[in-house]
């Protein structure tokens, strides 16, 4: 990595984790405000992906194109498919929170 061409895409102010590469850009969590935004590198533009993600981090997509993420305050681990609601895939393991 010591070759890489390091580029800022942009300035939120704040803690973004994540980043995970899809087919339409780079997918990554702007945890303190709940957000999930998408980075197209041919265009250079960002815009939000998905809103009230429960400060999600962690992000995985499937083969099917699915994103898992762990939700740090909701506590959970879920799949998060584009315009559809949350399915919660973990909320408790072995009865606690």
């Amino acid at each position: 990595m010591k070759d890489w061409n390091w580029e800022l895409i942009i300035d939120h102010g704040s803690l973004t984790e994540g980043p995970t590469w899809t087919k339409e850009g780079l997918l990554y969590s702007q945890c303190d405000e709940s957000l999930t935004w998408i980075y197209n590198s041919k265009y250079g533009s960002n815009k939000v992906w998905r809103k009230d993600t429960n400060g999600s981090n962690g992000m995985l997509l499937d083969t099917s194109g699915n994103l898992y993420a762990c939700e740090g305050a909701g506590r959970r681990l879920v799949r998060y498919k584009k315009d559809v609601e949350t399915e919660v895939i973990a909320s408790e393991f072995e009865g606690s929170p």
